[in-house]
């Protein structure tokens, strides 16, 4: 859990009866940072060519808040893959950031992650892709869509919209509206990307 007095604070509720403080982290607390949002994703991060830096699956914590010293909105990567946490990378967001959520997006061959947080300031929500080890780089921009106050979408992979009957396993918004036939799907799921 997170909050912008105690900071990041990890919990053990292996007994939802007794929950246990294990850890305050440093990372987000003091130093004048103010937590509003995070979301948690783990991601495979591939390693070096040379095999130096081996891959491994980790777990991450995105926090995004304001720094109280000169109000600008960030964007905190914190691995919480092993008992110590350790910030992973950070950057510049948007102004008083209050949303953050982390979308997987396949663009073959990979699997891409990116954070999309939203904020009270500029209106704006931005794209930080958070794939790779180290930098947090701004992919892009939907201008003009805030202020916001929340961030939430819904998830549904393209793949399972229509059963392998052919029946579709979701409904539609509207009349005349339709879901992908499993062969445009196909289609749409092997088409180069440039």
């Amino acid at each position: 859990m997170a909050d912008a007095r105690l900071g990041l604070v990890r919990v053990d509720v292996s007994d939802p009866r007794a929950p246990k403080v294990m850890r305050r982290t440093g990372a987000a607390r003091g130093g004048g940072f103010a937590i509003t949002d995070m979301a948690f994703a783990s991601n495979y991060d591939i390693g070096s060519v040379g095999g130096d830096i081996p891959s491994a699956e980790r777990d991450y914590l995105y926090l995004v808040g304001t720094q109280t010293a000169n109000g600008n909105g960030l964007i905190i990567k914190v691995d919480v893959s092993g008992p110590v946490p350790a910030v992973a990378g950070t950057r510049r967001t948007v102004n008083d950031p209050r949303g953050v959520r982390v979308a997987r997006v396949f663009q073959p061959p990979f699997l891409k992650q990116y954070a999309i947080v939203v904020g009270r300031g500029r209106g704006d929500v931005e794209l930080v892709d958070v794939t790779g080890r180290g930098q947090l780089p701004q992919v892009g921009v939907v201008p003009g869509v805030g202020p916001c106050v929340g961030l939430d979408y819904e998830y549904m992979p393209l793949d399972r919209l229509i059963g392998f009957d052919g029946k579709p396993l979701k409904d539609v918004s509207h009349e005349g509206a339709r879901l992908f036939t499993r062969e445009e799907i196909s289609r749409i799921l092997t088409a180069e990307v440039r």
